[in-house]
């Protein structure tokens, strides 16, 4: 059994939305094979749930100040900081060939399976934490969101390489009492990434390379490199103008 597997570097984070919701279409529709993908984004961005209210959970003014996108997932979860440092995934995968079990928190597990293995090739040591986060000594490292049609998945989410916390504490709403020393410290305990659990800088194409051999361990296949179709590129091109719509990104 064989997946496609591709790695689009850097991207603007509009496209990339555009991208996993026609690579998801594909799958659906048995266009494209199961497939793992790979991106960074060029520029700073928070993401939005498919749900949320873009005025109740983003500093809106600061983001604008600082020229930070704000962009909104076709899934749900909750509102995240997103910058080049993160290296980004999307999984399209019919669950039937798997035995992916078709609940949620099951299936979110069964495909953080694939960066548990991953990372254990660099040395550390993962787990799955439900619903849908992966942790490394107790800190998350990873999340991911999902959208579900039939037996077909699409799940997304980012592995933190690096993560500027500061910059993440201003861009969303939280709480002020939080920006003080003592939350900002609780926070980094909760969060963590793949630079400070190694005690230096990974190096990307390593990083890469040990997640597919994870996900191949994890799914018993192997990867073939490829890109996008022509149909999902087409798809791409219909999609990207809702993705940069303002009455799409503030629900208008």
């Amino acid at each position: 059994m064989r997946w496609r597997y591709f790695d689009i570097g850097l991207v603007d984070p509009y496209e990339a939305m555009a991208i996993h919701e026609a690579m998801f279409i594909s799958r659906v529709e048995q266009k494209s094979p199961n497939t793992l993908y790979l991106e960074r984004f060029n520029s700073r961005s928070v993401f939005l749930g498919y749900h949320q209210c873009a005025e109740a959970e983003l500093n809106l003014d600061y983001c604008k100040r600082n020229d930070i996108k704000i962009v909104r997932r076709s899934t749900g979860g909750g509102a995240g900081y997103m910058d080049p440092k993160q290296l980004n995934y999307a999984v399209t995968v019919d669950r039937r060939e798997y035995n992916i079990p078709s609940d949620f928190v099951g299936s979110y597990g069964r495909i953080m399976d694939g960066f548990i293995e991953a990372l254990k090739y660099l040395g550390l040591e993962a787990e799955f934490r439900p619903i849908n986060d992966l942790v490394v000594n107790g800190g998350k490292i990873s999340g991911g969101c999902m959208a579900r049609k039939g037996t077909i998945i699409l799940q997304h989410g980012s592995l933190l390489v690096d993560f500027d916390l500061n910059t993440a504490f201003k861009v969303l709403n939280v709480p002020r009492v939080k920006y003080e020393s003592k939350g900002i410290k609780s926070a980094k305990s909760r969060v963590t990434s793949i630079n400070r659990e190694l005690g230096y800088e990974v190096n990307l194409d390593e990083l890469k390379a040990a997640i597919k051999k994870g996900f191949e361990k994890s799914f018993g296949m192997k990867f073939e490199d490829s890109g996008l179709t022509k149909y999902e590129k087409e798809l791409v091109r219909e999609l990207l103008p809702k993705y940069r719509s303002e009455e799409f990104i503030y629900r208008m």
